[in-house]
């Protein structure tokens, strides 16, 4: 499944209406790959942050997980730096799958301070890491080669082009080569996936070795009125074949809480498959040792 910069885009979006001015309650680690903040702000929310590289996302969540008796050390570092925390910003640059969690929180000197939680979709590379206002590294959940305590928190720099840039259908056109648009729409402009340029072509009839000017056209249209209506209930998350991707539809839910069922379900799926593998697995030993 693609969680890709347009899907962060539009999560982003409905948290930034739902949880800045919120406080941190209580942080959870379920798994070595997942964080779990409990925030208040005048309801309970809770935001589930994944570095899993099979299912890197963030996004609000109703379904709990059991924590293990005693906590990882970056939750506990977390929870040291982080409860009482006031959220007074969330952030990404354009399209980019890099979250930034703006924190104001009180040092142990009692002084107010700014910390910031970033969030790294990247899949393999996902991560998480928290900074100080300067941005350097307290501490991160996977100690990759430069994300290590006391070094400066860098951005991948991604050498595409913006379509938030973009100011007309011919801007668009003039960067579409003739090729598959399932591959140089994600090759050009950041933030694109194969599933959601897939899953668009899908839905407006569109062949993607058809490169028409009204074809081009209609798609440029399309992608520019699905980002702007983020954080509205215009959009969904729309499933097609085996992934997901954001397209125009009404919905009565939330993306958040779209996305939240759809990684539940596959989760819940994974474990049943996984389980069932193992009693067959152990029956077949048994079976082995009977004859």
């Amino acid at each position: 499944m693609a969680f890709d910069g347009i899907t962060t885009k539009a999560v982003i979006t409905e948290l930034q209406q739902t949880l800045i001015g919120g406080k941190i309650n209580k942080i959870f680690q379920p798994t070595k790959n997942e964080i779990v903040l409990s925030i208040y702000n005048q309801a309970n929310y809770t935001l589930l942050l994944s570095a899993n590289p099979d299912d890197c996302r963030i996004h609000l969540t109703t379904h709990t997980k059991p924590n293990p008796q005693n906590a990882p050390n970056f939750c506990m570092l977390l929870r040291k730096y982080l409860i009482g925390a006031k959220i007074i910003d969330i952030s990404t640059y354009d399209l980019e799958r890099t979250i930034q969690l703006k924190f104001e929180c009180y040092n142990e000197l009692n002084d107010l301070v700014i910390r910031k939680l970033f969030i790294q979709i990247m899949s393999r590379q996902s991560n998480l890491v928290l900074t100080n206002e300067n941005h350097i590294i307290i501490d991160s959940l996977k100690h990759f080669e430069h994300y290590l305590p006391a070094n400066p928190f860098e951005f991948v720099k991604i050498a595409k082009k913006s379509f938030l840039l973009l100011s007309s259908s011919e801007d668009f056109i003039q960067l579409i080569d003739q090729q598959n648009l399932l591959n140089v729409l994600p090759n050009t402009f950041i933030g694109f996936s194969k599933s959601f340029v897939k899953n668009t072509l899908h839905l407006l009839n569109i062949d993607a070795e058809d490169y028409t000017k009204e074809n081009l056209t209609k798609l440029y249209k399309t992608i520019k009125t699905i980002l702007a209506k983020l954080g509205t209930n215009h959009i969904c998350v729309k499933t097609f074949e085996s992934d997901y991707s954001i397209a125009l539809e009404t919905s009565e839910s939330t993306i958040n809480h779209q996305l939240d069922e759809l990684y539940d379900k596959k989760e819940k799926k994974s474990a049943f498959i996984s389980s069932r593998n193992n009693l067959l697995r152990i029956v077949l030993r048994k079976s082995k040792k009977s004859l």
